[in-house]
């Protein structure tokens, strides 16, 4: 082993001997509460910018449902009343969220979203997809209602510190690719 390598190996383990030296003694810790709050915050901002998007561009979500004899009514209606999405109920950016799940890319940013009627809808991005309640397949959304969803998972994605910057772009490419099937094309 060289001099210089073993002098660093060296100065390594005396910086790990007294650090836990110091956590032991309880000299120094780190107040966890204080990044829970400073994440509830930024996803308290993330869900404000998201209010106000959503109030100048709502996600307009209408059907297109199969179309036989029963149900050509309630499409219609669909059609005519689409359900609208102006607000956000939750974010959920994880920041700091050591958790098997999320090491096992099965849990990412996630944020409700409430309808004008129902109940609020998840939209979650993940290493290993999307999932998503917000649309059903026979569902249609506008080019405004896409960009909204994008901007506002964009916004979710680059607050979390969990994920490195080539994983934010992977999340934020497979949001892109699942809503855009959705796009109305008038």
């Amino acid at each position: 082993m060289r001099r210089f390598d073993k002098d660093k190996n060296m100065d390594k383990v005396n910086m790990l001997a007294e650090q836990r030296y110091i956590n032991y003694k309880g000299l120094l810790k780190e107040d966890q509460s204080t990044t829970f709050k400073n994440s509830r915050e930024v996803d308290n901002q993330i869900k404000s910018k998201g209010d106000e998007l959503l109030m100048k561009h709502p996600i307009m979500v209408y059907s297109e449902w199969d179309l036989n004899n029963k149900e050509i009514q309630a499409a219609q209606e669909r059609l005519e009343n689409p359900i609208k999405f102006e607000s956000i109920d939750t974010v959920n950016s994880i920041n700091n969220y050591q958790d098997e799940l999320l090491q096992q890319g099965k849990s990412g940013p996630t944020v409700y979203f409430t309808p004008s009627i129902g109940v609020p809808k998840k939209v979650e991005v993940t290493l290993k997809g999307v999932e998503s309640n917000l649309l059903s397949k026979f569902d249609l959304i506008t080019k405004d209602g896409f960009h909204s969803i994008i901007t506002i998972m964009k916004n979710t994605i680059d607050a979390s510190n969990d994920f490195t910057e080539v994983e934010k772009q992977k999340l934020l490419q497979d949001i892109i690719r699942h809503f855009k099937v959705f796009i109305l094309n008038k």
